[in-house]
């Protein structure tokens, strides 16, 4: 019963606004990174075309979900270059999508849209920057599939995945999940306005080698 509204970007339930989790990965584990440009006059207008320009194939690529990828010619020779890797991806990857913009809550205080969920219960996010953050999206999926699990109690999430889209190429990027107790105190000191310490943030460079090292041994076993 969580109701979205679009114009606004904002989610409510029994009349309370609930919080997405884009602004606290901004703040927690980029260090204010996306609000700090947005600030400055030389990047503002970069980054607010960018954002129109990602949401834009966000749509496209949620309505070939919706229909099934059985669409007009027409669509594709007007979608973005960037929509048609994704059914190029899509293609090569044999993926199946059994859900677009599945929204998941804790119907307490936070709400969010997943963009891609499969017949695996796989769950997929849709990037359009130039450069992906790979932890940032990690974090996100990772966020996501404790929703989604919490909203559907006995259903276990099985893997995360970016697709990441620009004009050059696609590729769909596995991330490994973050605990989800790790997860849960990121989501209560935003929630209380607390300091929070990154748990991975000692790792440095290390953290990829050790999520790719771990990704290679779960499909091993």
């Amino acid at each position: 019963n969580v109701t979205f509204n679009e114009s606004e970007h904002t989610y409510h339930y029994q009349g309370k606004q609930l919080s997405g989790i884009t602004s606290m990965l901004d703040k927690y584990i980029l260090g204010g990174k996306y609000e700090n440009l947005k600030k400055d006059e030389k990047t503002r207008k970069t980054v607010t075309d960018a954002a129109v320009k990602g949401k834009l194939v966000h749509q496209q690529a949620q309505y070939l979900v919706d229909k099934k990828f059985k669409v007009d010619e027409v669509f594709y020779d007007l979608c973005e270059q960037e929509t048609s890797y994704f059914v190029q991806l899509v293609k090569d990857n044999s993926l199946s999508f059994t859900k677009s913009e599945y929204l998941v809550s804790d119907l307490d205080y936070y709400a969010s849209s997943i963009d891609l969920v499969d017949n695996k219960c796989n769950l997929y996010d849709i990037k359009t920057t130039a450069t992906l953050e790979k932890e940032y999206v990690r974090w996100q999926l990772s966020i996501y599939k404790y929703l989604f699990e919490l909203q559907n109690p006995g259903v276990k999430v099985g893997r995360l995945y970016a697709i990441h889209l620009t004009k050059d190429k696609a590729e769909l990027v596995e991330v490994a999940a973050i605990d989800k107790d790790i997860v849960i105190s990121l989501l209560n000191a935003n929630k209380e306005g607390a300091d929070w310490s990154n748990p991975f943030d000692n790792l440095g460079h290390e953290t990829d080698e050790v999520m790719e090292d771990y990704i290679d041994f779960d499909e091993k076993l």
